[in-house]
């Protein structure tokens, strides 16, 4: 293992990262996808728009990295991903993608953060449909209201708390699910 600095939304750099890897290592076990911003990112907190308010360029910031940035990774690294015995990919989403899980538009969240979300569940489900037939599981993680920069640090979790549910779906047995989406144990109707 080693770590990267990476921009999720520069090819040029994932296309150049991804043939590294494979001169390294040879193959690809684990891919965790955990790039994010929300329109917080781009504005205050207090002044998040109402639905009717946002800005179709806060869609595009936060598209493309929370959902763009996924495809990005996944395709460059699928060559290598495929060629590990036991592959895993996470998504780091938010129960705040929810469409359908009590409470998770509840509070604070932007309909663009929330909606970048929503489309990230469906993907994960699409490529975890594609390679049903094969080892790779594909899963999302939400990891809960972790105190990172992300919030400023208002989060109730630790990060070690919302890591947890990462590193499980990224250790898998062979017989676990795929295509679901996760926070802690539970899996979320989404």
């Amino acid at each position: 293992m080693r770590p990267v600095v990476l921009d999720v939304t520069n090819q040029e750099q994932i296309d150049a990262l991804a043939p590294e890897v494979a001169a390294d290592f040879g193959h690809l076990n684990v891919l965790v996808n955990n790039a994010g911003v929300n329109t917080i990112t781009f504005r205050p907190l207090e002044n998040l728009p109402k639905p009717t308010e946002e800005h179709v360029d806060d869609f595009k910031n936060v598209y493309e990295v929370n959902v763009f940035g996924v495809v990005r990774m996944i395709n460059a690294f699928l060559p290598l991903l495929t060629k590990a015995d036991a592959p895993r990919i996470v998504n780091v989403t938010s129960k705040r993608g929810s469409i359908g899980e009590e409470g998770a538009w509840v509070g604070q969240p932007s309909m663009v953060y929330s909606s970048s979300k929503t489309a990230l569940n469906a993907l994960t489900v699409h490529y975890a449909r594609e390679f049903a037939h094969t080892t790779l599981k594909i899963n999302g993680a939400a990891p809960g209201h972790v105190a990172t920069e992300f919030n400023n640090f208002r989060g109730t979790r630790t990060p070690d708390e919302g890591a947890a549910v990462a590193v499980r779906l990224a250790t898998l047995p062979a017989d676990g699910p795929t295509g679901a989406v996760f926070e802690d144990d539970t899996q979320l109707a989404w």
